[in-house]
């Protein structure tokens, strides 16, 4: 670079004698740091400490030198066979079996760990003082997860691309195995951010890291399990609508468990001021909808006597996880909280349910499984039969074969009544909803008496609520069997608080 003087002598760059180097490169480079300045802190901060830690180095190489070893053993135990036999689904199997390492175990116990860690070293506080929230701390943490995935997907997709080349499997096979073994990995992974979220602060809990590590192992061990049994099977039509339906039945079922278990750990990590249970009473709701709407799908498809006391039973086993927590909840209200209550009078009758407490938490469990009882008598294989062209009321004919002599028809048409009796559909309703008042509300009060002597947290309504079930399923059994007039009767008044 040359210079020239300055109308004051002074020696300035003669900007003519250096060319810019301004190339598409750059310009997309600086695009990119752009928008890097609008994504999420906590992703920026996750994807560079996960990138940069000995753990994950370690396990992309040992996945890439795994899928390197398997690419050279299993075709050389193939042999020539390889030009003519269907090797893809052998080869597809361990190379899933490489990756569900990193995805079902590395992934989610990483993310268990992140967050667990930050609690007890208390840089957490220091997170929440600043303009991010509890969901955009949570959400950072996942989205840091769903890139290690990439990378890890990145680096053996071509194995899994190969095994196509093979014969034996299609492409749509591969792709269902993996887009189910990172749903799968997404779940366990938020499953692992609620436990480090519910984990007290004064004490590492190495029993919890643990339990949670056999998780994952049994997962990982399950999840191989079926991807065995999904590419070896021959008999899977992907033309049929029931396939799809059935797709479309675990991404519901899948959407509706994260959004459950993202809003509970994010519950947790909010502070009392906060309002913690409007959005995850709206989660549970929309999950209870889900399922009633799938159940009155196959009764009206199927038929059978089965939907709805599946509908009651599933239903009240749901809520009564849920009331467990809800129950236990803090009475005490904020102002923070109260001004975002509801105002209107009919607002008040229709809302107040989701306002956070354990009273509206009793209540609001309560609700929703009467709703639910009210929901399973309905006609729904009427409603079917109408859809389909007949008309409502008409009952299906079922032909019964009977001896008969000369003379007699040996086949006599019996005309039967689809669908289940719907006084015993409601017995069953108002049967579990008076499990759900009895045990619950008993829970309830119980941890109400404890609050006022020493601070409650979730473990403690928890386990009160498992202890009520235990006592009231095994002490009239034990009384039963003990009793030698009444060991050999079957269900008698004394199993009445047995809810099983």
């Amino acid at each position: 670079m040359t210079t020239i003087p300055g109308p004051q002598g002074l020696a300035e760059p003669d900007e003519r004698a250096a060319p810019r180097s301004d190339s598409r490169w750059d310009r997309f480079e600086s695009l990119l740091v752009r928008a890097g300045d609008h994504l999420n802190p906590i992703l920026v901060k996750e994807a560079r400490q996960a990138l940069r830690s000995r753990q994950f180095v370690v396990t992309f190489m040992l996945m890439l030198l795994a899928g390197w070893i398997w690419s050279i053993v299993g075709l050389a135990s193939i042999g020539p066979s390889v030009y003519y036999s269907a090797a893809g689904p052998q080869m597809l199997f361990v190379y899933h079996l490489i990756l569900s390492f990193p995805l079902l175990v590395v992934a989610p116990y990483s993310a268990f760990h992140s967050l667990s860690s930050e609690r007890q070293d208390r840089t957490y506080e220091l997170l929440s003082i600043t303009s991010l929230g509890a969901r955009q701390i949570l959400s950072g943490k996942m989205c840091s997860i769903g890139l290690q995935m990439l990378v890890y997907l990145s680096a053996i997709f071509p194995c899994l691309a190969f095994t196509y080349l093979l014969r034996g499997l299609d492409i749509f096979t591969i792709v269902l195995v993996v887009f189910y073994t990172c749903l799968l990995s997404l779940a366990l992974s938020v499953t692992g951010l609620l436990l480090a979220a519910i984990s007290p602060l004064r004490q590492r809990h190495i029993g919890l890291s643990a339990l949670f590590a056999i998780t994952l192992f049994g997962a990982m061990a399950a999840d191989n399990s079926w991807t065995s049994a999904v590419i070896y099977f021959t008999g899977m039509r992907m033309d049929t609508s029931e396939f799809w339906l059935a797709q479309l039945l675990i991404v519901s079922l899948f959407v509706n468990y994260f959004a459950i278990v993202f809003l509970a750990a994010r519950s947790q990590l909010l502070t009392a001021s906060e309002n913690r249970s409007t959005a995850l009473r709206w989660a549970l709701v929309a999950a209870q909808l889900t399922f009633v709407a799938w159940l009155a799908y196959g009764q009206m498809r199927f038929g059978g006597d089965e939907m709805p006391f599946a509908l009651i039973y599933f239903s009240m086993i749901g809520w009564f996880v849920a009331g467990m927590f809800l129950t236990g909840e803090s009475g005490v209200l904020t102002p923070r909280v109260k001004r975002d209550l509801p105002k209107t009078t009919l607002a008040r009758w229709f809302l107040t349910w989701f306002r956070p407490g354990p009273g509206t938490g009793y209540t609001f469990v309560l609700a929703n499984m009467a709703a639910v009882t009210l929901l399973a008598l309905l006609p729904y294989e009427e409603i079917g039969r109408y859809f389909r062209g007949a008309s409502i009321g008409a009952t299906p004919a079922t032909a019964v074969t009977m001896p008969g002599g000369a003379g007699v028809a040996g086949t006599v048409v019996a005309t039967v009544r689809a669908g289940p009796d719907r006084w015993e559909v409601l017995g069953a309703g108002l049967v579990a909803t008076s499990y759900l008042a009895v045990y619950l509300g008993i829970g309830a009060l119980i941890v109400r008496a404890v609050r006022r002597y020493i601070p409650v947290r979730l473990a403690l309504p928890v386990s009160v609520n498992l202890c009520l079930i235990m006592i009231g399923c095994l002490a009239p059994w034990v009384l039963q069997m003990t009793s030698v007039s009444m060991r050999n009767f079957g269900w008698t008044f004394l199993q009445l608080p047995n809810v099983v």
